[in-house]
């Protein structure tokens, strides 16, 4: 889904990954007819706004109608294949998904889990009358203890968690640049 390249507000607010029950799409199956469009792209530039969305629309109905003449064929030798390698990655990314949550909750006591829980659940009740309600997902800055090398809980220099995991993210990429040039 587009929005989740979009900004943090709009990824929060209106992603299906927030929806109980809505199901994640593979991108790509919308990125193979905007890669088809994109041919057609220098005829609607130059176009009015009417013209513009008239030849979008027919390249989209011819999309469609070659999708609906080789549906069977491609069915039957493509699909069925895809599909089934598909579901298979979506339930490997589902048992990883749930090992990354249970491993997650671990860590927190009864009492914020149980908060965390209705805050969340308030949220999704909320988000159809007020689509802001959903801004409870955003990452909030708490200032915890980070490991030392010595195995010290401190909060570095006075920095956040955030500011400690980009400090470690950018020391990382630096060894890594360092190793592919060696």
């Amino acid at each position: 889904m587009h929005v989740h390249g979009h900004k943090d507000d709009c990824y929060r607010r209106f992603a299906s990954s927030f929806i109980p029950g809505a199901a994640i799409t593979a991108g790509e199956i919308l990125e193979t007819l905007w890669a088809s469009l994109n041919k057609v792209s220098s005829q609607a530039r130059t176009a009015t706004l009417a013209h513009r969305a008239e030849i979008l629309d027919d390249h989209m109905s011819d999309s469609n109608w070659k999708k609906i003449i080789n549906m069977r064929k491609c069915l039957i030798r493509e699909t069925a294949p895809f599909l089934c390698r598909k579901y298979r990655e979506a339930t490997e990314m589902e048992a990883k998904a749930q090992t990354y949550h249970d491993d997650m909750v671990t860590t927190l006591n009864v009492s914020e889990k149980e908060t965390w829980d209705q805050e969340i659940q308030k949220a999704e009740v909320d988000r159809v009358q007020d689509y802001k309600a959903m801004d409870i997902m955003k990452t909030r800055d708490v200032k915890r203890p980070v490991a030392t090398e010595s195995g010290d809980a401190i909060i570095a220099d006075g920095r956040d968690a955030n500011e400690e995991w980009m400090r470690l993210a950018l020391m990382i990429e630096e060894q890594q640049q360092v190793i592919s040039i060696a």
